[in-house]
């Protein structure tokens, strides 16, 4: 539960967030402003910029694991009381 809730501390913080969207803004305009020659480095971008989106997502999933254990938990002292 601990990693969740530290999850959810780094997805509420504003400079990470700030940082993450600056990051994604600067590769996607990489990508568009490659050459149509240049298909390695607009890959490339892309790839890192989907990278970003899968911190994200694996941070939003363990914050919803924790939610689940701790909801099973609380079913479960329910059940025991």
């Amino acid at each position: 539960m601990q990693m969740g809730e530290n999850a959810r501390r780094l997805l509420d913080d504003p400079v990470l967030h700030l940082a993450l969207d600056r990051i994604q803004a600067k590769l996607a305009e990489t990508w568009r402003n490659t050459a149509f020659a240049e298909a390695e480095q607009r890959e490339a971008a892309y790839r890192l910029h989907w990278a970003v989106e899968e911190f994200r997502s694996e941070l939003r999933q363990m914050v919803g694991s924790a939610r689940a254990i701790e909801a099973r938990a609380r079913m479960q002292e329910r059940d025991a009381a």
